[in-house]
């Protein structure tokens, strides 16, 4: 049930332009990836659920600043009506960035750790689901991600004004679970 579920919200998730929806699909697809590993009754796979529990914390508390900040900016949560946070908040397109590089685990990050030990240890356990799982963790999400943030932070400039910058408690909820 959990892969189905996890089938099902990455499909969701393709059509999704609404950024608070999209880091919600996020938490589903993860909550299924962590059901998966449990489900499993490898120890290892229970071990690296637990760590998932804590990055996941981290990553997605990150995700839903960066939609709340977006919100603020822009007034909308909209891909479509959000374009070119980049010109206007440099500070925010950084943590964008940096934010989407980890949700879609760039070697080096927590999450990337989290996706090649599950790997290792899934193979062992069925090899064709370890390869649809694969196909979506490695391919389908992280390139849906990097579309989606491209189109928010580089492209087209919104009709509306944007605000300019974060304050410094902002940029400290975002980059305390970072850190």
């Amino acid at each position: 049930m959990s892969f189905v579920g996890l089938i099902e919200a990455s499909i969701r998730l393709l059509n999704q332009v609404d950024l608070k929806r999209i880091v919600a699909l996020t938490t589903v697809i993860e909550t299924n990836w962590l059901l998966i590993c449990l489900s499993v009754g490898s120890s290892d796979l229970e071990a690296i659920g637990l760590a998932l529990v804590f990055v996941h914390a981290a990553t997605t508390s990150i995700e839903f600043s960066m939609v709340e900040f977006v919100y603020k900016l822009s007034g909308t949560r909209s891909v479509l009506a959000v374009g070119g946070l980049s010109a206007s908040s440099p500070q925010l397109a950084s943590i964008g960035w940096l934010t989407c590089l980890i949700t879609i685990g760039l070697p080096g990050t927590s999450i990337f750790s989290m996706k090649f030990l599950f790997f290792t240890a899934f193979i062992k356990f069925n090899i064709i689901l370890a390869f649809f799982l694969f196909i979506i963790f490695f391919l389908v999400l992280p390139v849906f991600f990097i579309r989606i943030w491209l189109l928010v932070l580089s492209g087209p400039a919104a009709s509306r004004g944007l605000g300019n910058e974060l304050t410094l408690a902002e940029l400290a909820v975002v980059l305390v679970p970072i850190c």
